[in-house]
């Protein structure tokens, strides 16, 4: 039985069930002003995400600021009235970020967006298809032939990329065709984390860095 709903960070489920395993009652002092402090009770719980098994740690206080003790918790606990009592301050671990660069445009971002949503749910072929289809988008903005398969527009880039980003990207070409080929295994989690951060690393060089360099470079022009 869960005692909370909650965020997975882990598994990425919405409002999963959790179920608290331990807990502790910490004391926390906070200044108030003329040389007075103020305790507040937290209640910090080590508990487990009932869709995933993996663990976190909560904090939470009391909703009506009311003083609790041990068997108050236990009682909450026991009868299913901790959620309505109690509300969560923190949560660790924290949920993966969504990564948001500047410079690119509306169809690259759409993509970007949807692979970081499939990322942080951590839904590994979807993700890929997702970033393959953020580069797509990208070497065409870069001039590519579109009639081109992906892997030629990669090289067609030589030029202009160093080579290990060049090799980054074929990467990133690989873990989107794992996604989305039949024949193919899917891609692992670590897979699509490196190919995320290969396709970041390639959006921030080509777009947002030469943006945020023209902006410095007017603001100098002005001065």
């Amino acid at each position: 039985m869960s005692n909370f709903s909650h965020n997975c960070p882990h598994c990425g489920t919405k409002k999963s069930g959790f179920r608290i395993l331990a807990n502790e009652i910490l004391l926390k002092e906070s200044y108030i002003g003329s040389g007075r402090t103020t305790q507040k009770q937290i209640l910090a719980c080590f508990c487990k995400c009932t869709t995933c098994s993996e663990v976190c740690i909560a904090r939470f206080q009391i909703k009506d600021s009311t003083d609790f003790n041990q068997n108050f918790i236990e009682a909450a606990l026991h009868n299913g009235s901790f959620a309505r009592l109690f509300q969560v301050t923190s949560f660790i671990p924290q949920p993966e970020s969504i990564a948001v660069i500047e410079g690119i445009s509306e169809r690259v971002r759409s993509s970007l967006e949807n692979a970081e949503q499939c990322f942080v749910a951590k839904l590994a072929p979807p993700a890929g298809a997702m970033y393959r289809t953020a580069l797509e988008r990208a070497t065409l903005e870069l001039g590519c032939n579109p009639k081109d398969p992906l892997f030629k527009r990669i090289q067609s880039l030589s030029s202009s990329l160093p080579e290990t980003l060049i090799k980054l990207l074929d990467n990133v070409r690989i873990f989107g065709n794992q996604s989305v080929h039949g024949n193919d295994d899917d891609p692992s989690l670590e897979d699509i984390t490196r190919a995320r951060e290969f396709a970041l690393l390639f959006l921030t060089y080509t777009f947002e860095l030469p943006e945020k360099i023209a902006a410095v470079e007017k603001r100098l022009s002005r001065d």
